[in-house]
Order: C-alpha cells, then structure tokens, then sequence
C-alpha cells in the first residue's frame, strides 16, 4: 500500500485571497443582469452602481479610473439599450 507523503502541502489548508479584479467583473456583471432583467428600480441601480464604485476605491484603487471608463458606461449603454 503506498502512503501519502505528510510533509506535502497541497494549498488545501491555506486560504486564497480572491482577486479584486474578478470581483469587480463579477459584481459588474451582477448590475448588469439588474439593469438587463428590468425587475430593478432605477434608484435602486444607482444605488448599486454607487456602491460598486465605492467598493473599487476602497479595494483597488489604483482602478478607479477603469472603473469611470469601462464600467460605468458599460452600464449607461445597457441602461439605454434596455430602460429607453
């Protein structure tokens, strides 16, 4: 019978930080199936965008910028595509 080693580690006892860009991509991704679905108020769409655009600044700041550009009109074309 072939005993597993106790010395190796395979990374199941140590916890993985995620990373704030997939985070922000997946938190973008969820106001955008907001705005898509039609279900959400717009007051409360803004809500959300406002509280994304401070979880940014808080956790990657040096991103805020890519945040204005990228998804803050992303979610004004959708808002016009699907709200209009």
């Amino acid at each position: 019978m072939i005993m597993p080693r106790r010395d190796l580690d395979l990374g199941a006892s140590k916890a993985v930080a995620p990373d704030p860009a997939h985070e922000l991509q997946r938190k973008a991704d969820r106001i955008c199936t907001l705005i898509v679905t039609g279900d959400y108020p717009d007051v409360d769409i803004d809500i959300e965008i406002g509280r994304l655009r401070e979880w940014c600044a808080a956790h990657i700041p040096e991103r805020t910028e890519l945040f204005e550009v990228v998804y803050a009109n992303r979610f004004r074309r959708l808002r016009e595509q699907f709200r209009a």
